[in-house]
């Protein structure tokens, strides 16, 4: 329930408090037909509400024609119309258009009364209210509010010409730290290539270079990949598929003791890539951790918010309870992120949408990882990919997927590198992430600055609000009598024309 006006924080002299729906009007769009394609051909800008950005809309993803807002619920706004979203992942997101434009039903537009207030000046204070203007929202996974509760939220008016400074000196505040966040999200992309580029020169030798010649007598992968299918050869018979060889002969040229194999060259005798559970139930507290591809990113997992499923369901899943060290790779979706199981997860399971690539203990699992985190690997995986509902990866594609084996001894030394260079740009973006959080602080600093009448200064000159709200609230009750007077008139003409 709203406060009461007279509950109120006291405002600056000339400011009254009201409500949205006292000082202007809503109404929201529609969405025209999709089975009617040819709707979506014009050139009239029709916006969703994803695409409310806090800021102006200038242009959007689609257009529709006259017929289409001719035969639906959508309305072509006018340039400078507030808009608010009222439900989904954006709601009470707002936007100021910056062109004439159609909207969706989950848009919100406000016109205001008598021009009360400036679009921009009640976009901002929608903007700073957002946490509590969230907390009245309605639903859980899709929050959603109404063209009534915009109506009857509280809104503080300003005389018009104070309105107009206060937003100049928002906007120059917010171009300054817009300014420092482009700056950050510049640095933010340097990084995200330097990752790259570590990867790359990883995978393809260049990081170890030096280190290979002043270690000529390493041992040479050929030699670990013996052992290796020594033992699956051992025990062929217990592993339920052939490995599958392609032609290493046309493969490019790697470095010295390096050698190609696949996937399924690299397991353990008694095990082979698995998907996981199908249908894991609901929550149990205390249950199997579930790790699910949201839980895995940057070659890491996720731990604190894990899935936990009923173990009678997870026991039907052996193949993929996971003991420790595989790699696990995402199918589903987000093609190809991996990460290296630790030991906390032992017992754990894995998703249907995530693969579980068993491992032979004499590799090193962190390098296997490496591998198919490197740019070129996640896109070769991703073209493997076929559309279903979503893009789907093969198990099988995994298992005979391709990679450079480097001595044992050189993948240690890729590691270290790997993880001292990375972690170098993981402390750099954490100092991003929290200059962001700062940027962020202060915008909410200076709206609060601008509400309480403190960001400029007053005008004693400036028409209270309180005779703005005065004069809107005499015309419409002269507008709501003339209404009055013409039904009775219309009523009594009714009679006369019965009698």
């Amino acid at each position: 329930m709203m406060e009461l006006k007279s509950n109120l924080p006291e405002l600056p002299q000339g400011w009254i408090w009201t409500t949205i729906g006292e000082v202007a009007e809503t109404t929201s769009g529609g969405t025209p037909s999709r089975k009617k394609p040819d709707y979506y051909t014009g050139t009239i800008p029709w916006v969703k509400s994803g695409e409310l950005n806090d800021g102006f809309i200038t242009s959007v993803e689609e257009c529709i024609t006259q017929e289409a807002v001719e035969h639906s619920n959508a309305k072509v706004f006018p340039r400078n119309t507030t808009l608010v979203a009222l439900y989904g992942a954006t709601v009470w997101k707002t936007a100021i258009l910056g062109i004439n434009a159609a909207t969706n039903q989950a848009i919100c537009a406000i016109f205001p009364q008598a021009n009360a207030f400036a679009p921009k000046f009640i976009a901002y204070w929608l903007r700073f209210k957002r946490q509590s203007l969230i907390e009245l929202s309605i639903g859980g996974a899709q929050p959603n509010i109404s063209q009534g509760i915009i109506r009857s939220f509280l809104f503080p008016l300003a005389p018009l010409p104070e309105q107009d400074r206060i937003v100049a000196k928002i906007e120059e505040l917010f171009s300054y730290l817009d300014a420092g966040v482009e700056g950050l999200h510049k640095v933010k992309a340097q990084l995200k290539r330097y990752r790259q580029a570590v990867l790359k020169a990883a995978v393809d030798g260049r990081l170890t270079e030096e280190w290979r010649k002043a270690h000529p007598e390493v041992e040479p992968a050929e030699k670990l990949l013996e052992r290796i299918n020594q033992k699956l050869q051992r025990y062929a018979r217990r592993r339920s598929k052939e490995t599958i060889l392609p032609d290493f002969s046309s493969l490019p040229e790697l470095p010295s003791n390096w050698i190609w194999a696949t996937v399924d060259q690299l397991g353990p005798p008694d095990r082979t890539c698995a998907y996981g559970v199908l249908q894991p139930g609901p929550d149990v507290e205390d249950g199997i951790p579930l790790i699910r591809v949201g839980d895995i990113e940057s070659g890491k997992i996720r731990i604190d918010y894990l899935k936990k499923i009923d173990p009678r369901i997870a026991g039907k899943y052996e193949r993929t309870k996971l003991k420790g060290g595989e790699v696990l790779i995402t199918l589903v979706g987000a093609i190809g992120r991996t990460a290296v199981v630790p030991n906390s997860l032992i017992g754990a399971n894995t998703a249907r949408a995530v693969g579980v690539i068993p491992l032979n203990e004499e590799l090193d699992p962190a390098w296997v990882e490496i591998w198919f985190r490197n740019p070129d690997k996640i896109n070769e995986m991703t073209s493997k990919a076929h559309e279903v509902a979503r893009k789907t990866l093969n198990l099988e594609d995994v298992r005979s997927a391709l990679v450079a084996i480097p001595p044992l001894a050189e993948q240690g030394v890729i590691i270290n590198e790997i993880e001292s260079k990375l972690s170098i740009a993981e402390n750099a973006e954490e100092v991003i992430n929290q200059s962001q959080e700062r940027s962020e602080k202060l915008r909410q600093s200076i709206l609060k600055l601008a509400f309480n009448g403190r960001l400029v200064p007053q005008d004693s000159n400036d028409e209270p609000a309180s005779m703005l709200l005065g004069r809107m609230m005499t015309e419409r009750a002269e507008l709501v009598k003339g209404t009055r007077g013409m039904k009775n008139n219309n009523t009594r003409q009714m009679r006369l024309i019965n009698d």
